[in-house]
């Protein structure tokens, strides 16, 4: 079992380093983070997602200026092991004309051959859309 207070700093790097590839639209760093056996559950009208369409999904995002950023409450630490992290966060994700999608997640991390941490699932709890403010 891995440390808490490790993991945590793990799982915070990770987020900081999601929050900032966006922030930046750094196309491939964010894609860095993410396995190339990644699936995505509970995101509606779609099965799962892979790394195929996470990554078009993204790259339309960032090429049209969709979505300007993404912020995260304090991630709630559920496993830990010594190659896997799963945890539950808030995932805010702030669109360019003020539209927030606010999303309760469980993610999965995984520390892949190289050495990196990489989401490999994240299963959707429920998500809200907040109008922009007036």
């Amino acid at each position: 079992m891995g440390d808490l207070s490790e993991d945590t700093a793990t799982v915070k790097q990770w987020l900081d380093k999601v929050a900032h590839s966006v922030a930046t639209r750094d196309l491939d760093g964010h894609m860095g983070l993410v396995s190339k056996h990644v699936r995505v559950y509970g995101v509606p009208g779609n099965e799962v997602i892979d790394y195929t369409g996470w990554e078009q999904r993204r790259r339309n995002e960032f090429n049209k200026g969709l979505l300007m950023r993404i912020s995260y409450g304090e991630p709630q630490m559920k496993v830990m092991g010594l190659k896997r992290i799963a945890f539950s966060v808030e995932e805010k994700l702030h669109a360019q004309n003020g539209h927030q999608v606010v999303v309760n997640k469980e993610v999965v991390l995984e520390r892949e051959d190289d050495d990196q941490w990489r989401v490999v699932e994240e299963q959707v709890r429920d998500f809200t859309n907040v109008s922009r403010r007036a």
